[in-house]
């Protein structure tokens, strides 16, 4: 299992890779200078635990679930950047400051075995350098990263408050009598991470075209009208340079909207790509 995550979580780091080196226009990532130092996460940073592992030899059992919580520090900045969040909401990007301080520091305390006071002095002595260097880079380089003193402020108070919570939390797991108690927590503190991810926008509307895409095909399972209401459909046709052409189109239904609101609501075209089907 932790095994399989790791794997996950390092496809889609590629994957936010690929989306700021293909598109490093959109506005998402503009000004941020996000594509070199995604570049450096995926070929140094990431490779940091295999890299001991492999040819140190630093463990004699390879430490894979501090690995992915080493990964999810950068998954956790990169996805916020490819689904928009630091944007859409004011306050998000105290989220990954307090967790990867606080997973940074869980890092060097469960995989290389310092004290828990000298972690907590590392991993916040580190992100204070990485709040001087966003500043430093917005006021010579023209970035922004940082909307004032106050973010950073905030940025340090809540990096001290994760690396708190985190090495106490492993500090825990370690007592035995203790581990059942903390391994649903942190189960059921990913549940209700991921529900909260993919009841986003982005998320919601990636997983919602891959729905109506499966709609399409005889598959036996077709859930998406289980989760909006039944769109109206239409037969429409139009010229194009290699002749007539024609196309469905679905309008969404109005089971959790308004019926004036139903139309606001951004256009997507599918196009198959093979000549399967006349549509």
């Amino acid at each position: 299992m932790g095994l399989v995550l790791n794997i996950l979580i390092r496809l889609s780091i590629l994957y936010f890779l690929g989306e700021v080196i293909f598109l490093p226009d959109d506005p998402r990532f503009a000004g941020k200078a996000i594509p070199i130092r995604n570049l450096i996460i995926v070929l140094t940073m990431s490779l940091l635990f295999p890299f001991l592992y492999f040819l140190k030899k630093r463990w004699e059992k390879y430490p894979v679930w501090l690995d992915n919580l080493y990964l999810s520090i950068f998954w956790f900045d990169m996805a916020g950047n490819s689904l928009d969040l630091y944007d859409s909401y004011f306050y998000f990007d105290l989220f990954p400051h307090m967790h990867g301080t606080g997973a940074i520091a869980a890092v060097f305390f469960g995989a290389f075995g310092l004290s828990p006071l000298f972690t907590i002095l590392a991993a916040n002595g580190i992100h204070m350098l990485l709040e001087a260097q966003e500043i430093f880079t917005d006021v010579f380089f023209g970035t922004h990263n940082v909307r004032g003193a106050f973010d950073s402020i905030n940025d340090i108070i809540v990096g001290i408050m994760g690396t708190l919570l985190y090495v106490g939390i492993l500090h825990l797991w370690k007592k035995s009598w203790h581990r059942r108690i903390l391994k649903y927590g942190v189960i059921s503190f990913a549940i209700l991470a991921l529900v909260a991810m993919f009841s986003h926008k982005a998320v919601s509307a990636h997983i919602k075209s891959f729905l109506f895409i499966s709609q399409q095909f005889n598959l036996p399972i077709k859930p998406l009208y289980n989760v909006t209401g039944t769109p109206s459909e239409e037969m429409v046709e139009f010229e194009t340079k290699n002749g007539k052409r024609s196309a469905l189109m679905f309008v969404p239904g109005k089971r959790f909207a308004p019926a004036e609101e139903k139309f606001k609501k951004p256009v997507l075209i599918i196009t198959f790509g093979v000549k399967n089907l006349d549509k």
